[in-house]
């Protein structure tokens, strides 16, 4: 398979921040203890959990890829910010913007932008495969 240039910077940011992600969300989920509020789950199970296997999946799909990330982001801002008390909100969502949400909208948008690119891709090469068949 040869990789496209958003491909391979999606790889070379991609793969270490799903890394990241998987191992803040492997900790996360040690610490969890009876009765841990529903939001704490979302806020992991939507955000660094999925990181790592929609990059990966973006490889090929990168428009659903890129979508789901970007909801994700959305997701674990919003699960962040509804299961804190309102004193720690402000510190821990922006934390949490920074660490998780951040770098899922910015790899998500990415993804959208290597899926124009690719369809515009494709586009050329039907039009250029039909100015061929003409001649």
């Amino acid at each position: 398979m040869k990789l496209q240039g958003w491909q391979s910077v999606l790889l070379i940011v991609g793969i270490p921040v799903g890394l990241f992600h998987w191992y803040l969300a492997s900790q996360a989920v040690f610490v969890f203890r009876q009765g841990e509020p529903v939001s704490s789950w979302v806020a992991i199970l939507s955000g660094p959990t999925i990181t790592l296997p929609l990059v990966v999946i973006g490889l090929w799909f990168p428009k659903w890829a890129g979508i789901f990330l970007i909801i994700g982001s959305i997701l674990t801002g919003y699960a962040t910010s509804i299961g804190t008390s309102s004193e720690d909100v402000r510190d821990l969502v922006l934390g949490v913007a920074k660490i998780v949400s951040g770098p899922m909208a910015i790899l998500g948008i990415w993804l959208l932008i290597g899926a124009r690119q690719r369809s515009i891709g494709q586009n050329q090469v039907a039009k250029t495969k039909t100015s061929n068949q003409a001649l």
